[in-house]
C-alpha cells in the first residue's frame, strides 16, 4: 500500500451531532474500519440504526482506481476506487458507464478526522447527499 493510503487506515467512530443526511436517518451509531487486505483495501461498517437494529457490510476494493465490474448488485455494474491528491479517498458505483454514488473520504490535515460525503444521483436532474463525520479512535 502507498503511503497516502495508510493514513486512511484505522477505525472511526461516527459522529453524529457533526453528521448531516439529506436521505434517509442519522444512525444512532457507527464504526468504519479501513485496513491493508493483502493489497486491497477492506472496507467494514458497523451501524445501530435510529430504530436500534445493528447492520455489518464488508468489501474489499483495488485502490488503483480501475473500474471493477461487479456481480448481480441490482443498481450499480462496476465499481472503482482510488486517490484523489493525499486527503481524499473516493469510490465510485457505476452503471452502464454512469456514475450513480460516489464516497468521498476527506482526511483533515491532523489526520483525525474523516468526513465521508457520500453523493447518490437518482436521475439525471436529482441527486441527494449525507454527509458523515468520523474520529479516529484511539
Amino acid at each position: 500500500m502507498t503511503d497516502p493510503l495508510k493514513r486512511f487506515f484505522g477505525t472511526w467512530i461516527f459522529d453524529r451531532d457533526e453528521s448531516e443526511f439529506d436521505h434517509g436517518e442519522l444512525p444512532q451509531s457507527a464504526t468504519l474500519t479501513i485496513e491493508d487486505h493483502f493489497g486491497t483495501l477492506k472496507f467494514t461498517m458497523t451501524s445501530v440504526a435510529a430504530d436500534g437494529t445493528s447492520q455489518t457490510d464488508s468489501f474489499t476494493a483495488l485502490p488503483n482506481g480501475a473500474e471493477t465490474k461487479l456481480g448481480k448488485s441490482g443498481l450499480a455494474d462496476a465499481m472503482r476506487h482510488g486517490l484523489r491528491g493525499d486527503s481524499n479517498l473516493v469510490s465510485e458505483a457505476l452503471r452502464g458507464g454512469a456514475v450513480i454514488m460516489t464516497a468521498d473520504r476527506e482526511l483533515s490535515p491532523d489526520g483525525r478526522t474523516l468526513t465521508v460525503t457520500q453523493t447518490v444521483h437518482i436521475t439525471d436532474t436529482e441527486s441527494f447527499i449525507n454527509s458523515s463525520v468520523y474520529r479516529k479512535a484511539q
